[in-house]
């Protein structure tokens, strides 16, 4: 197992960066109807997360007879409002800096989403029309930097906290019969705890020199 706890200890030890589309966190394109429409999003970022480096992007389509003089968006992290922009009439892409904000206390970030929408000067006349409308749509993303491992408690679940489509378990070529059992129980696990179908097994001989 030498080996193995190396080659996880060199994995450990260097910081990255994620960019999670919000159809990863399991979000459809979004549609917010009526004069003040708003709605919440928790997205599971995890908290090993470098703020000043990381930050989100909201590519949103508006009505295109809404009065975008006078119509914006306001965007919430943790019911905190951390920027208000008018909306335009081509597709809008909103970036949000999370520099501000600690990532210790939860797994999840949570996104509040405002709009104030306007047609013409009548709300009541604007409803009746059925144009006022935004889309948040679901190729929005997360760009998430990694803290380095020296600034975080290293667990290895910590890196099982994101959505997973695949997984790959390296192993050396020569097991013992506890090293055998103890790569059963992680797979095992993973497949419970984070129902993923694709798990599969290579040797470090697989990997490129």
């Amino acid at each position: 197992m030498k080996k193995l706890s190396l080659y996880l200890f060199a994995i450990l030890n260097f910081s990255f960066a994620q960019q999670i589309f919000f159809s990863k966190f399991g979000y459809d394109d979004l549609i917010l109807y009526g004069p003040d429409p708003t709605t919440t999003l928790f997205l599971k970022v995890g908290q090993d997360v470098d703020p000043s480096k990381s930050y989100l992007v909201l590519k949103v389509e508006s009505s295109p007879v809404l009065n975008f003089n006078e119509s914006f968006i306001t965007i919430y992290i943790w019911d905190k409002p951390v920027l208000t922009v008018k909306l335009r009439r081509t597709q809008d892409e909103i970036v949000i800096p999370l520099e501000k904000f600690s990532f210790a206390f939860s797994e999840f970030l949570k996104v509040g989403i405002r709009a104030s929408l306007f047609i013409s000067g009548d709300r009541c006349k604007d409803i009746e029309t059925g144009g006022l409308w935004i889309k948040v749509l679901k190729d929005s993303y997360a760009y998430i930097k990694r803290l380095p491992a020296e600034h975080r408690e290293i667990k290895i679940y910590n890196y099982f906290n994101l959505p997973l489509e695949q997984i790959l378990i390296l192993l050396p070529s020569k097991l013992s019969t506890t090293e055998l059992e103890g790569a059963i129980w992680l797979y095992s696990f993973l497949k419970l705890k984070f129902n993923v179908e694709n798990i599969s097994f290579r040797t470090f001989s697989w990997l490129p020199d």
